[in-house]
């Protein structure tokens, strides 16, 4: 008994370990293909069960046409059934720790098989490991982000046209999620070409050049490790993501890499300019709070209320931009605005984050209201460029 004890506490703690850890970008890879190769196999099946009870409620005129067709949904099954098991023996890795692959594989013991308790065992799992997962930092790659579509993966090309995405192992699936990700409709999604399209643009001049000169230096291993970067919605605005790069080994006559990202939660605020102080990316909620909500009012009132150079070139700038609050976007900032123009207006916001803060703490309401962290920073990516060559 004892001796028992001892082994099922090792087996919590090799469980309560891998849940500690991150999942790799090959564990994502995996359980896609794994989920691409099983569902087909369990919505085949279910569309000729239907077709037979459909059959089957209309009535059949003997015995004979009933025996083919309940024999043919039995070959379907068993079919689907070795198929199964001949992936379950492919795929190497270990599905008792991965939500996706637990999932597929409880539709398939439920509606193939009819093996309701091990489908119901394999459900307890994925919701332990779930609400173990709930109290883990939310910055990892996990089972859970990848439950809630907040880690996505894709290959891109290194070699020829370097950072072009290869579309071509992508299914409608993951298109429409990785539409989602980054702000995209379908159709829109499907022109975008190269993964420069999807990040800041103040940096896509530079993107390709650090890639080969990281190349070139053999430096490859650089890449390889996670990075807390910016991604860009169609809307160009700024939000911070992870992203993980791991070789393909599948990928014969090409360099390419898989690349995860994970959406990153934060309650920071982000706004990025170059040395002379222009501003090139900034987050949506940012730019609703900064331009769209208050400072708008504020500055149309400028000249009555308030007649300071900062608000009154504010409000010129706004009106020559259209004076229409609907009609003012991101572009319009970026092609026009600089930081020290808006300084002022920011230091208020913040301020005015910090004292609704101090307010929300002395009513023991922290957690009720929306939180604001507001962060400006200068990020030159010449400087980096720069580094690089030097090396």
């Amino acid at each position: 008994m004892q001796y028992l004890n001892e082994i099922e506490i090792l087996k919590f703690n090799q469980k309560k370990q891998y849940l500690q850890q991150e999942l790799s970008v090959l564990d994502l890879k995996n359980s896609e293909e794994f989920k691409q190769h099983i569902i087909p196999l369990i919505t085949n099946y279910l569309v000729k069960k239907r077709e037979l009870f459909v059959k089957l409620q209309a009535g059949y005129e003997n015995f004979q046409s009933l025996s083919r067709d309940t024999k043919e949904l039995s070959i379907n099954g068993m079919s689907a059934v070795e198929q199964f098991q001949k992936k379950m023996l492919e795929f190497s890795f270990d599905k008792s720790n991965l939500s996706i692959p637990m999932k597929v594989c409880s539709i398939f013991y439920t509606f193939i098989q009819n093996n309701l308790r091990k489908a119901t065992d394999l459900e307890y799992e994925i919701k332990q490991n779930l609400k173990k997962e709930l109290s883990q930092k939310q910055d990892k790659l996990s089972n859970l982000n990848c439950v809630k579509g907040k880690s996505q993966i894709f290959q891109v090309s290194l070699s020829g046209n370097i950072g072009k995405i290869n579309k071509k192992n992508l299914n409608s699936s993951q298109i429409f999620r990785l539409s989602l990700f980054f702000g995209y409709s379908v159709q829109e999604f499907r022109k975008v070409e190269y993964i420069t399209d999807l990040i800041p643009s103040y940096i896509q001049e530079y993107h390709s050049k650090i890639v080969e000169q990281v190349i070139e230096q053999g430096s490859i291993g650089n890449l390889f490790s996670a990075k807390n970067v910016f991604a860009r919605t169609k809307e160009q605005y700024l939000f911070p993501i992870k992203i993980k790069l791991q070789s393909c080994p599948s990928i014969i006559n090409s360099f390419e890499m898989i690349v995860s990202v994970l959406k990153l939660q934060s309650q920071h605020q982000f706004l990025t300019f170059n040395e002379t102080g222009q501003i090139l990316g900034i987050t949506e909620k940012l730019f609703r709070n900064l331009f769209k909500n208050p400072i708008q009012k504020q500055a149309k009132k400028a000249s009555i209320t308030n007649k300071t150079e900062s608000n009154e070139k504010i409000r010129q700038k706004l009106l020559e931009a259209d004076g229409n609050q609907q009609d003012f976007d991101v572009f319009k900032v970026y092609n026009g605005f600089n930081i020290y123009l808006i300084f002022q207006n920011l230091l208020e916001l913040i301020q005015s984050k910090i004292d609704k803060q101090s307010e929300q703490k002395t009513d023991n309401n922290l957690l009720q209201e929306d939180q604001l962290n507001t962060y400006a920073y200068h990020h030159s990516y010449r400087n980096l460029v720069k580094n690089l060559q030097a090396k």
